[in-house]
């Protein structure tokens, strides 16, 4: 009943100490008391050592031996099919290796002689081909580890097994012994490999050059070059190693430049059947000759199909670069630059469409170009917002304006002059009218990428196929100082697209006014002046769309005040310029930018009819009423009447009137108070007494 500790240890001849699993101690206390029962499991067929230990102390008996052997379920199950030094199974190789298996006899305990009649092995290797082709072991016994080796022939002989490139399926059975008829596959078979192509060869590989489309091909477009590649037994190669220095070289005859295609593996594109090889080459060039040839290890290769390929003039619309076209457009006015303008007359200019290696496009290519505009104000630092249409914020080049920059033109303000010249059922554009402010506004959008149409555009980019170029074509008829934005957008293209994006140009538009027009002249509010004082009448000269001249420049102006009443009539006449036939009543002279001064010297007072007439053409301001007060109050022309002016009877009120009259016998108005003195003299004429006297 004492309480001991004990263990067990199992130790294989083969495996160690990992030969088995068992209990750390002996607790079962099933059998007679005193005693202890344990176990252990053996993991592999091969020798084990055990040691029973009670508190560390081997028993008495000491280490006792036990031998574990395998039953398998057939007796190929007794072999194992390895490969190489290591054992460890090729998988990959080049066509024309030579590979070598090993048939592996590796449970120890089951001796068979493998050089014995019975010990019969069937190997079949089945290749990619479709071919499948049985393999004895090599004549030679096996070795001292019981093993048997099985070759499969390479190199470049008739007897070589490894030619065709692709997946190979080797099996390996054994009849069995009593059963002679009846083949079990052995342990790890089939094992299943790939040889790839070897490296490539002139002697095989071809090169097919594409025929050249009718018109040459596309700037922007490419020219696949097929390249067939083979190695030295004919198999097609899909992917290229580097070292086989496979290229093709491109020729340009127009710049001379040679490009070479490497094909390697991130950049060649197989075709569907795998088999090919393609050498994309984009075209970079107009009207230009590329010579194509391919060489491997630095000789030609076998061509089919023309040497060399022509261009043609079309550029791919998906080359077209936005930044370019503008760039090399001439035309088009230079970043926030001044143009000056005049108003209601047509602008025009032209945006080329170029790619990024110089070429002009001779056939509409859809760029969408859009020009809007909105008053110009001040550009500010900084303003919080995005838009460039209508709306405060920061346009596409980076200039910020204030909120009063972005205001847009309303319709009396702009007419656009853009021609719908595109056909209905266009593939690639659509015309559509857009009746905001003016009939004639035409806006575009693709069918492939719809742009959205929001706000008043000024003009729109229309193809022009005389000059091969896009046209703008606007007229602004208010003079002012406006913010132009140009939107240039390729085909495809939107403003997150960074690799052929949309591009925005600014530059201020000076309206000028246009030739005077005497219907839209105008006069500045008139005062009323006196007889003797010189009067004023400013002209103001506009031009058709009511924009106020600058200068006055050349009119023939013609000005007349009429007076016509039942007890008199006056007529003042001048002209500009002045006339050798003018009395001076009238004189015209230019006053400030665009304006007339009229002045003028009426000796009548009353309301004058004004007539004025330029070029020839009565103008609106005709019939405008100028009135004429009299002057400053005349003792010398002013009279007197009255029963009491002539006399007079003593002790009775005597009454007389006194009539204000200027110096041009004007009478005064009713609200004219003038001081008057009335002296009465008595006898031979001496004044005896004066009296002032105010009118009753």
């Amino acid at each position: 009943g004492q309480s001991a500790s004990f263990t067990i240890q199992v130790v294989g001849d083969k495996t160690g100490s990992s030969a088995a699993s068992y209990a750390d101690s002996v607790i079962d206390r099933t059998g007679a008391p005193g005693s202890y029962r344990g176990e252990f499991t053996p993991k592999s067929a091969e020798t084990y050592t055990l040691t029973v230990r009670v508190d560390g102390y081997i028993v008495a008996q000491g280490s006792s031996t036990h031998v574990a052997l395998t039953f398998l379920p057939t007796e190929a199950a007794y072999f194992r099919l390895t490969s190489g030094s290591t054992g460890v199974m090729v998988t990959t190789g080049v066509v024309g290796e030579a590979l070598r298996y090993t048939i592996n006899q590796w449970n120890v305990q089951y001796n068979r002689d493998l050089s014995t009649a019975t010990t019969k092995f069937v190997s079949t290797l089945s290749r990619p081909d479709g071919v499948s082709v049985n393999i004895q072991p090599d004549a030679a016994a096996a070795d001292i580890n019981l093993n048997r080796q099985l070759s499969i022939t390479g190199g470049d002989s008739v007897n070589s097994l490894t030619k065709t490139a692709g997946v190979y399926s080797l099996s390996v059975r054994l009849a069995d012994a009593a059963t002679p008829t009846v083949f079990n596959a052995v342990d790890l078979s089939p094992v299943t490999f790939t040889l790839r192509a070897g490296a490539a060869v002139v002697s095989y590989s071809i090169v097919i050059i594409p025929n050249t489309p009718a018109g040459g091909y596309n700037v922007g477009s490419f020219v696949n070059v097929q390249v067939l590649l083979r190695d030295k037994f004919n198999n097609s190669i899909s992917v290229v190693d580097p070292a086989d220095d496979v290229q093709v070289m491109v020729v340009s005859r127009a710049t001379g430049a040679r490009t070479f295609v490497a094909l390697e593996p991130n950049t060649v594109a197989a075709n569907a059947d795998a088999s090919e090889l393609v050498a994309p080459h984009r075209v970079l060039y107009a009207s230009d000759s590329l010579s194509i040839t391919a060489t491997i290890g630095g000789q030609t290769t076998r061509q089919l199909g023309p040497s060399s390929v022509t261009t043609g003039t079309k550029i791919n619309p998906q080359s077209i670069s936005a930044l370019a076209s503008i760039s090399a457009s001439a035309g088009v006015p230079a970043e926030m630059a001044t143009v000056m303008q005049v108003a209601g007359v047509d602008y025009v200019f032209y945006v080329n469409a170029y790619d990024l290696n110089g070429n002009k496009a001779a056939e509409d290519v859809f760029l969408t170009i859009v020009l809007t505009a909105a008053d110009y104000v001040a550009t500010v630092a900084s303003f919080n917002g995005t838009g460039v249409n209508g709306t405060a914020g920061v346009n596409g080049s980076g200039v910020q304006v204030s909120e009063g920059a972005r205001r847009m033109l309303s319709a009396d303000q702009l007419s656009a002059v853009a021609s719908p010249a595109l056909e209905q059922g266009d593939p690639y554009l659509t015309a559509m009218m857009e009746h905001l402010d003016e009939p004639r506004r035409t806006l575009l959008q693709t069918s492939a990428d719809p742009l959205r149409l929001v706000g008043n555009y000024l003009a729109i980019g229309v193809w022009d196929t005389t000059f091969k170029a896009y046209k703008i074509s606007y007229q602004l008829t208010k003079a002012d100082d406006y913010v132009m934005t140009l939107t240039v957008t390729p085909s495809g293209s939107s403003v997150g697209y960074t690799a052929n994006p949309p591009v925005v140009r600014q530059y201020v538009a000076r309206i000028l006014p246009a030739l005077h027009a005497p219907l839209q002249t105008t006069l500045l509010p008139v005062v009323s002046t006196n007889a003797v004082t010189k009067g004023d009448l400013t002209l103001q000269l506009n031009d058709a769309f009511k924009n106020p001249l600058n200068v006055v420049g050349t009119p023939e102006v013609r000005v007349q005040l009429d007076l016509s009443t039942s007890v008199t009539t006056a007529t003042l006449l001048g002209h500009y310029p002045t006339r050798v036939t003018d009395t001076g009543a009238i004189i015209i002279s230019v006053s400030t930018a665009g304006k007339l001064m009229v002045q003028y010297i009426a000796t009548t007072a009353g309301e004058y009819s004004l007539t004025v007439i330029v070029d020839g053409v009565s103008t609106p301001v005709t019939g405008t009423k100028v009135l004429v007060n009299a002057g400053p109050v005349s003792a010398a022309r002013s009279d007197a009447d009255g029963t009491g002016w002539y006399g007079a009877v003593a002790g009775t009120p005597a009454k007389f009137s006194v009539t204000g009259r200027d110096a041009y016998g004007n009478q005064r108005n009713s609200n004219d108070t003038p001081t008057s003195t009335l002296q009465v003299l008595r006898g031979s004429g001496s004044v005896k007494e004066v009296i002032n006297l105010s009118p009753a």
